[in-house]
């Protein structure tokens, strides 16, 4: 995902509004509307500029250790990704 985030621009991202940051996404990132979603039937999907915003990015995609919780948003309330 690194690399991928190196060279692209922009991030299309979809939460269930059960994540543990999706507050942080709605408050830090632009919204998609309807007409320039990527993903079909989106609810949430948010748009993320990179270099800008990737450190937030990053911090969706990342599992701490010792955090028995995380794993929870990214296998059940992380719906889509693209880069």
């Amino acid at each position: 995902m690194s690399v991928l985030m190196d060279y692209g621009t922009v991030v299309h991202l979809e939460l269930d509004p059960k994540h543990g940051q999706f507050e942080t996404v709605q408050r830090e990132l632009a919204r998609v509307s309807d007409s320039k979603c990527i993903f079909v039937r989106s609810d949430h999907e948010f748009r993320a500029s990179l270099p800008e915003d990737r450190a937030l990015v990053e911090s969706l995609l990342e599992i701490p250790g010792g955090d028995t919780d995380a794993w929870a948003d990214r296998t059940f309330y992380f719906v889509e990704f693209a880069v």
